[in-house]
């Protein structure tokens, strides 16, 4: 909302630390270069804005770089700082604005303020340390539209566009996806992990502990006080991370755990890929070696053993172009049926081509948000899903009217990630773990609900 400099800044965060003030008077105030990852209309007259960007004067040193050395421009991503800043704004406060021209995927400059929007910045290419947050509250001008097509923005897509260049490209999946499989027992089930405003699904063995991520992410910016205190993940199987989209809340969790780059990860190739903190994120993992790139429209890539495949989405914009992950898992000990269970990250059922044919569980699309009911999978019994997000984030996740949609299709139990991870498995009434296998010594990631 827009407000004057008495305007106090604090946020409730329960146990968390309070966010950062604004600037003082006494530094100069930054400005920043981006892109509008979105701007939704919550409720009349109130719209939200979410920009991905980077400073405006780390950004104008690409200026005098030439395109043949492009070992630079990667060298300028690297260390380069990416940033991502959220606010809501009343049209009534900017009377002479047309909201409905702001549009995704626009390239935009905005700066900080000593008085004007009040927003959240977050710092989203540095690791999230335990006694220093890495959002504050701050002021801001509104935002002006900038000219995709001169010269900063191109070197600046160009730079983006380095760790796509170089990552391994998609001969390497099947190789990578065998790797991670061949070394375990066969899976057991999905979990589905409490990681505050966020989505984090893993196939797990017998142990429950993760074989093959499927997104590692975690509540972050606006939503970061819905994070679990300090979250650590399971990397004792050495799993494969995939990556449904490129959306901060499906991967930040590596900022957060920062073992994460050092495993390989299995990426898609979307059009709106290229944000600035995406962009900087693929660089960490690409300089370790770890990116593994799958083009656009893949189709289907089979998991070992006949146990599942990843899909390609079909649908457009970031939430509906990735990719979904179907499981197949052993039913009986004859192996007469099998269990099937499907993750689609934020992609509506409706561009997953099959999810119409049935399922026994399945995540919800885009932590439980609205979906087209028809596209809504029949179940195959015992008709339970879960639903992944944080307790009082800003999305008003998960939609309440959803809920009663899926108990119309005949979808009745819905378990909740904030009251503990979940395993999705035929096997149920299971007397499940207290502890992890490492007593917390190594993660802290546990399934709580089957």
């Amino acid at each position: 909302m827009y407000h004057d400099e008495k305007n106090n800044l604090s946020r409730k965060s329960g146990n968390k630390s309070e966010y950062a003030q604004k600037v003082s008077g006494d530094e100069e105030p930054q400005g920043y270069i981006g892109i509008l990852d979105e701007v939704l209309d919550f409720r009349e007259s109130v719209y939200s804005f979410r920009i991905d960007c980077f400073l405006l004067k780390e950004s104008e040193e690409l200026n005098g770089l030439r395109r043949r050395n492009k070992g630079q421009f990667l060298s300028w991503l690297i260390s380069a700082k990416s940033f991502l800043i959220e606010f809501e704004v009343n049209a009534f406060d900017f009377p002479g604005i047309n909201f409905k021209r702001f549009k995704a995927n626009r390239w935009m400059k905005i700066s900080e303020a000593k008085s004007g929007i009040s927003g959240v910045i977050t710092e989203t290419s540095t690791e999230v340390l335990e006694d220093k947050r890495n959002e504050r509250q701050n002021f801001f001008e509104f935002p002006k539209s900038h000219d995709g097509r001169n010269k900063l923005s191109k070197s600046l897509m160009f730079a983006m566009d380095r760790p796509f260049v170089h990552g391994l490209k998609y001969f390497d999946v099947q190789e990578q996806l065998s790797s991670s499989y061949n070394k375990i027992e066969k899976p057991f089930g999905l979990g589905v992990y409490n990681v505050g405003q966020g989505n984090c699904n893993a196939v797990v063995s017998k142990d429950l502990m993760p074989m093959l991520y499927f997104d590692l992410g975690a509540g972050c910016g606006r939503n970061a006080t819905t994070l679990p205190n300090r979250l650590k993940f399971c990397f004792t199987h050495r799993p494969m991370i995939v990556l449904s989209h490129w959306h901060e809340d499906h991967w930040y969790g590596a900022r957060i755990d920062t073992r994460a780059l050092d495993y390989k990860w299995l990426v898609p190739t979307q059009a709106h890929r290229l944000r600035p903190g995406n962009a900087r994120f693929a660089a960490d993992i690409q300089m370790r070696g770890n990116l593994v790139i799958i083009p656009p429209n893949f189709g289907s890539i089979s998991l070992n053993a006949g146990l599942g495949r990843l899909i390609s989405c079909t649908g457009r914009g970031v939430n509906h172009s990735g990719i979904a992950l179907w499981l197949k898992l052993q039913k009986s000990i004859d192996k007469s049926d099998t269990y099937h269970i499907l993750a689609p990250g934020d992609a509506d059922f409706q561009f997953i081509p099959g999810s119409q044919n049935g399922v026994h569980a399945f995540v919800a699309p885009h932590h439980g948000s609205g979906i087209n009911p028809n596209s809504i999978p029949r179940s195959l019994g015992p008709a339970l899903y879960a639903a992944s997000y944080g307790f009082n984030n800003s999305y008003n996740h998960p939609s309440i009217g959803m809920q009663t949609i899926y108990q119309n299709a005949g979808w009745i139990t819905r378990l909740d990630t904030i009251k503990g991870g979940i395993l999705l498995s035929p096997s149920v009434g299971l007397n499940l773990p207290s502890a992890p296998k490492c007593n917390f010594k190594k993660c802290n990631i546990l399934i709580q609900q089957n």
